[in-house]
C-alpha cells in the first residue's frame, strides 16, 4: 500500500493551505507556497509524519488547482469550445502533454525541471477538459476514483494472478502484454467500481458522502 502516502499528504497540504489562505489572504499564501517550494528544491527535508515533508513538494500544486478553478468558473464554456477555439486549443494541449512526456522519458525533471515539467501536464490537462467540458465515464471514473487508489494494488494483482492460473501464462508476461494488461486495467476498474457501490449504500462517509438514512 505504497500508493497511500497520498492520503495524508493530501490531508496536510489542504489542511496547511486553507489555514494559511484564511488567516493571511491569497497573496501572502502565493508567496510562502512559492517559497516553500524553492526551499523543498535546494534543502533536504527530512521525513515526517502524515506526508508533512511532501507538503512542501505539492502544495504549489494545489494552490494552481485553486486558482484555475476559479478561472474556470468565470469562463463560460460554450463560448470558449467553439470550432476554431477547440481546434487551436487541441494543438496546444497535444503539444504541452507530447513535452512533458518528452521530458519525463528522458528523466529531464530534477530540481526546478520537476516543477516545470508538471505545470506542463496540468496546463494540458486543463485545457483537455475545457475540450471534452463533459463525458459521462471520466465524471464517473473521477467519482470513484478515491475507491480506485485504495482498491486497485491488491485487486490488480489478484486479478492477474488468476488470469496467469486460469491462462496457464507467467504473470510478467501479462504485465508487460498491451492486451492483457488493458485487460486487466478493465477487470480492475470494475471490480472498484462494484466496490464503490457497496461503500456508497452502505457506508457512504468513506467517500465523504452523507448517509441517507
Amino acid at each position: 500500500m505504497v500508493h497511500l502516502w497520498f492520503l495524508p499528504c493530501f490531508f496536510t497540504t489542504v489542511i496547511l493551505f486553507n489555514f494559511l489562505y484564511n488567516k493571511l489572504g491569497e497573496k501572502i499564501t502565493y508567496i510562502i507556497v512559492i517559497l516553500m517550494s524553492i526551499l523543498y528544491i535546494f534543502i533536504p527535508i527530512p521525513k515526517l509524519f502524515w506526508g508533512i515533508d511532501l507538503s512542501f513538494k505539492y502544495m504549489a500544486f494545489y494552490a494552481v488547482g485553486v486558482s484555475s478553478q476559479k478561472i474556470l468558473k468565470k469562463i463560460n464554456v460554450n463560448n470558449v469550445n467553439n470550432r476554431n477555439n477547440k481546434a487551436s486549443q487541441s494543438i496546444i494541449a497535444i503539444i504541452l502533454l507530447i513535452i512533458n512526456f518528452c521530458l519525463s522519458y528522458y528523466g529531464l525533471t530534477t530540481g526546478i525541471m520537476w516543477f516545470i515539467t508538471a505545470q506542463i501536464g496540468v496546463i494540458g490537462v486543463t485545457i483537455s477538459s475545457l475540450i471534452i467540458n463533459k463525458n459521462r465515464l471520466l465524471e464517473y471514473l473521477g467519482k470513484i476514483s478515491l475507491i480506485i487508489l485504495c482498491m486497485h494494488g491488491p485487486i490488480y494483482r489478484i486479478v492477474i494472478k488468476i488470469t496467469s492460473v486460469i491462462l496457464n501464462i507467467n504473470s510478467d508476461i501479462i504485465r508487460t502484454n498491451l492486451f492483457y494488461a488493458v485487460f486487466i486495467v478493465l477487470v480492475t476498474i470494475l471490480i472498484c467500481s462494484a466496490v464503490y457501490n457497496i461503500v456508497i449504500r452502505t457506508v457512504p462517509w468513506m467517500v465523504g458522502k452523507k448517509n441517507n438514512i
